[in-house]
């Protein structure tokens, strides 16, 4: 609701990339740099749920699906929590 349409397309467009990419495993992690090296404002222009809604979209289409294993973040913001490893459905 609070993220602009232009930066959920771009967001949807770089996780398409991860999944077609790294099709047997990628995180919340490889989405965020994807977007800071290919598209750096939209982090500046979205709600920070954002991300979440574009892997549960993903999900619910059936585009992607949990692996069932969890690895640390290497984003210092997340200060280590574990995020899902995602895979091509």
């Amino acid at each position: 609701e609070y993220t602009p349409e232009s930066a959920k397309d771009e967001i949807w467009q770089e996780l398409r990339m991860c999944y077609m990419l790294q099709p047997f495993g990628f995180t919340a992690d490889d989405l965020r740099d994807r977007l800071i090296k290919n598209c750096p404002a939209v982090l500046d222009a979205i709600h920070p749920n954002a991300l979440g809604a574009a892997f549960r979209k993903a999900s619910n289409r059936g585009k992607i699906r949990e692996t069932g294993r969890r690895i640390k973040s290497r984003h210092a913001s997340a200060h280590g929590r574990k995020q899902p490893v995602w895979e091509r459905a």
